[in-house]
């Protein structure tokens, strides 16, 4: 007889005459054979004549299972770091299997680490017979799929770049990928620094990218000087001499500055330019400010119209050349400014004076005497280098 595994057929199917057999002949198994397992079984069946007696014919029961009916056929499995595959997906003829029949993993396969990973699928039939298919499970990590693309980075002195910058086909890179510096570069000093930019994916793996990070130094850049303000105190400027110098300064340097970059003034006019990075350069003061009295004319002293003659007598005679003649005229005009200046300084002086000193016979005071004694003398000098003078020229 063959039987399902677990079913335990009639002892009759073991007789194949029974239409030969008196009628209310019976059939039962002298010992009732295991099914439990697959195989053949040797059994007996009893045959009992309706006249009680009996007979035993030996047969035997072959006991077949879905497990050797049927033939799995096993498949690899490609799946992504940490997870773990469904184990049906190694089987690939499963609509051959019957209805009800079951697959699971005998050792769930690991997936923490990217590799080829043997593995075993168990297919349990409906009769619960069961069957092991070995297979591989291929796992992939992100960092195995995606090529991250390194890029150099360029940074001010003392300002950390982002490691995202040193990637250039991030766009690539699957969502919520992250950056970060394996160690963080100097950016101390300027030059260049190497670095290592870690990559990591959203199923952990990781992909290291060496990068170069130019570290530049602010101080480096171009700085006009702006034309000197005037200022009343060089050695002590107010707040809006300061605040003139500072705005001269970003004026003349506004395609140069890097935003961030801060200026400060001294009293001496002094400025410190200070960049984003904390690099800085000055500018001394003597640069910047000028003082105010230094930059003014001076205007020519009136002289009761004499220095105008003077002026006038000299620009004619500088343009026919004659030098001698505009000593002359000069030695003539201070000489009547010198008697024109005792004359009024003597007159003031009478007015304040006792009669006891006023000398006999003139009727002047001694002082007046005095002074008009210099100014004469004075004025004969100041005529006498004047003819002489002209005395030369006319000598010439």
């Amino acid at each position: 007889i063959d039987t399902d595994l677990n079913k335990t057929p009639k002892a009759e199917d073991g007789i194949t005459n029974k239409d030969d057999m008196p009628d209310g002949t019976k059939y039962e198994w002298k010992e009732t054979p295991d099914v439990s397992t697959p195989g053949d079984k040797p059994r007996t069946v009893v045959v009992t004549y309706p006249d009680g007696s009996k007979e035993e014919v030996n047969i035997t029961v072959h006991v077949t299972d879905d497990a050797s009916k049927h033939e799995p056929k096993g498949n690899d499995i490609d799946t992504d770091l940490n997870k773990t595959p469904k184990a049906e997906d190694g089987i690939t003829n499963k609509d051959d299997m019957p209805k009800g029949t079951t697959y699971e993993w005998k050792e769930t396969p690991d997936v923490s680490t990217p590799g080829d990973k043997p593995s075993t699928v168990v297919v349990t039939y409906p009769d619960g017979s069961k069957e092991e298919v070995n297979i591989t499970v291929h796992v992939d990590d992100d960092a195995s799929k995606y090529e991250p693309k390194g890029n150099d980075i360029d940074t001010d002195l003392n300002v950390t770049p982002k490691a995202e910058d040193g990637i250039t086909n991030k766009d690539d890179m699957p969502k919520e990928t992250t950056y970060e510096w394996k160690d963080t570069p100097d950016v101390s000093t300027k030059g260049d620094k190497p670095g290592v930019v870690v990559v990591t994916f959203p199923d952990g793996s990781k992909e290291e990218v060496p990068v170069t990070v130019h570290v530049t130094d602010d101080s480096e850049i171009s700085l006009v000087v702006p034309d000197k303000v005037t200022v009343k105190d060089p050695t002590n400027l107010t707040d809006e001499e300061k605040q003139e110098v500072i705005d001269k300064i970003k004026e003349s340097n506004k395609d140069n500055f890097p935003q961030g970059t801060k200026v400060e003034v001294e009293n001496d006019g002094t400025a410190t330019i200070t960049y984003p990075d904390g690099s800085t350069k000055v500018i001394p003061g003597d640069q910047l400010v000028a003082d105010k009295a230094n930059s003014q004319t001076v205007p020519a002293t009136s002289n009761n119209g004499g220095a105008k003659a003077n002026e006038a007598n000299t620009s004619s005679e500088n343009t026919a050349g004659d030098a001698e003649n505009v000593k002359a005229n000069d030695a003539t005009n201070k000489a009547n400014q010198v008697v024109a200046n005792a004359a009024n300084k003597a007159k003031a002086s009478n007015a304040n004076l006792d009669d006891k000193h006023v000398l006999p016979q003139t009727g002047e005071t001694k002082e007046n005497t005095s002074l008009m004694g210099v100014a004469l003398v004075a004025a004969g000098s100041m005529f006498g280098l004047g003819a002489m003078a002209r005395k030369r020229k006319e000598d010439k």
